[in-house]
Order: C-alpha cells, then structure tokens, then sequence
C-alpha cells in the first residue's frame, strides 16, 4: 500500500486545476486500451509451521502488463459517474525462497484478470480527476515444487479481490482521451494440500498464498 500512495501522490502532481473556455463532454460509451508495469507480491505460508512463514516470503516482481476496457460515463455537471469493465494481462509470477532444500519452493502465477469497477469523477475543461473501485477476478496457477520429486502439486484457480485506483484523464479531441491510472489490488488468502512429504519430516505439509498487485499504466480510449 505504500508503494501505491506513492503512485498516488505522484499523478496528484499532475493535477492543477485549470479552467478552459469550453467545457468538454464526457458522457456516453468508449473503448481503449492500456500498457503499463505490474508490480505482484504473494505472500506465502505454511500453515502447519513447518518453515519460516518469516523468510520464505520474496520481493516483488515487475512486469509488464496490458488491457483492453470499455466503460460508459454519465455527466451532471462537472461531475462525471460510469462503469468499466476491463480485460487484463499480467503473466506475473512471485516465488517464495527455498523451502528445506535448495531448489523447493512455492509460486503462484497471475495470468490474467477481469475486473470490474465504477468510476467517479470531476471536470474542469478537457480534464478528468477521479477514483474507482470493484471486483476483480484473477486467473492463478499456484504451486509447490520439489526438485527430487516429478509430480509436483499445482493448482489452476480463479481468485476474488477488491481493486482500487485513482486517475487524471484529458480529452485530445472530442472522441481520443488520455489517462495514467494507478491501481492496487488485494486477493483472497487461497490454500493448497501438498500431497507429498516436502520436508522429510512425514508429514503432509499445507501452504497458502495472498497476493497483491500494484498496477500503474497509461491508456488512450475513444468515446463514441
């Protein structure tokens, strides 16, 4: 969370209130596309303590990360309201450090995602100043690797979180708009059974992951 307060901050430095002769519209349907980093963090746990729920959690890891959108604004005003519903592609992975012997370890995988959210927002001339924030649906592959042993657990699942963003958009014309979007999202805590004996102790180890993302991206969108 502080790495997207920083985000934050940085396009709220972006944001000085300016006042054209015309005001622009921004009501109505559009469609676009994003391109941007995605900054994915799971944090894993054995919840049998067996290992270090401690050290085995990992940095982040960056990746790139696109979307296709599309959404309907309604205007009153200076204040705008709609809805956007958003394909994204991570292809993100976050693994743990090693577990017991080198090379053993957990990952969980972000492919891809859609999301949800309502925006609301204000006006002043060609910008846009707002917030948003719905569900997401994450596509996960999460796993246990051993390195002595072929059949390793892994998991294909679909997990819920909650996103959050903040934005500023400008219209180029009447139709092409302009935006930087942060965005952070939290996932559900998912657990896996591991059927095989990873630490030699003789028993059946349970683990579990909860992941983060931190999106930053900037997109074009036209409105029809």
């Amino acid at each position: 969370m502080k790495k997207f307060a920083l985000s934050v901050a940085a396009i709220a430095t972006l944001i000085i209130p300016s006042v054209f002769a015309q005001a622009c519209d921004w009501s109505g349907m559009y469609t676009g596309g994003s391109l941007g980093f995605a900054s994915h963090s799971a944090t894993f746990k054995d919840l049998d303590d067996y290992f270090d729920n401690e050290g085995m959690n990992a940095d982040r890891k960056l990746s790139l990360a696109g979307a296709l959108h599309v959404g309907w604004n309604a205007q009153r005003d200076s204040f705008v309201s709609g809805a956007e519903l958003s394909y994204n592609l991570y292809n993100s992975s976050s693994a743990s450090r090693d577990l017991y012997y080198v090379g053993n370890l957990l990952s969980a995988r972000l492919r891809n995602a859609f999301s949800l959210k309502g925006r609301w927002g204000l006006t002043s001339g060609q910008n846009l100043v707002y917030v948003a924030a719905g569900p997401t649906l994450g596509d996960f592959k999460f796993k246990v690797r051993e390195v002595n042993y072929i059949n390793n657990e892994a998991r294909t699942e679909n997990i819920l979180g909650l996103s959050a963003a903040v934005g500023f958009e400008r219209q180029i014309d009447e139709h092409i708009s302009f935006r930087i979007q942060a965005e952070d999202t939290e996932f559900k805590t998912s657990k896996l059974f591991n059927t095989h004996d990873i630490s030699d102790s003789g028993a059946i180890a349970r683990f579990a992951h909860t992941d983060s993302l931190l999106n930053v991206n900037l997109a074009l969108s036209y409105k029809f």
